[in-house]
């Protein structure tokens, strides 16, 4: 229930900076380093580096949502 919450408020916001007039940006996905970086990072932490739920990959972290603007 939280989860779905929280994905309807991102949704919200995402559709608030699309269409205002003082973003310059507003990507869905954003990477947040290289998949290489964040390896490193997780392992110097000492923690698992969190992999795709379907294929049990690493793959890129991603930030949902970052808006440049003006």
């Amino acid at each position: 229930m939280l989860k779905k919450s929280c994905i309807e408020i991102i949704k919200f916001i995402y559709y608030l900076f699309e269409y205002s007039v003082f973003v310059v940006d507003n990507p869905e996905q954003f990477p947040l380093l290289l998949l290489e970086e964040t390896i490193v990072i997780a392992d110097e932490l000492g923690l698992k580096h969190p992999p795709d739920s379907k294929t049990n990959e690493r793959v890129v972290k991603t930030r949902i949502v970052i808006t440049t603007s003006y």
